[in-house]
């Protein structure tokens, strides 16, 4: 709907990415599933998660 489509544009002007899941953590724009999955297999999510205050 209406609401959905501005929250959409809102998240691409932010991002410069219309990707899905928007991923955001500590107020950082991350990036969507695959850069998490990225990252956990570089093994960089855990400390990135602790930096946050997330763990």
């Amino acid at each position: 709907g209406p609401a959905g489509d501005a929250i959409s544009a809102a998240l691409t002007t932010l991002t410069g990415s219309n990707s899905y899941p928007s991923i955001w953590i500590g107020g950082k724009y991350i990036g969507s599933s695959d850069k998490i999955a990225d990252l956990d297999a570089a093994d960089k999510l855990t400390d990135l998660l602790k930096a946050a205050g997330c763990l």
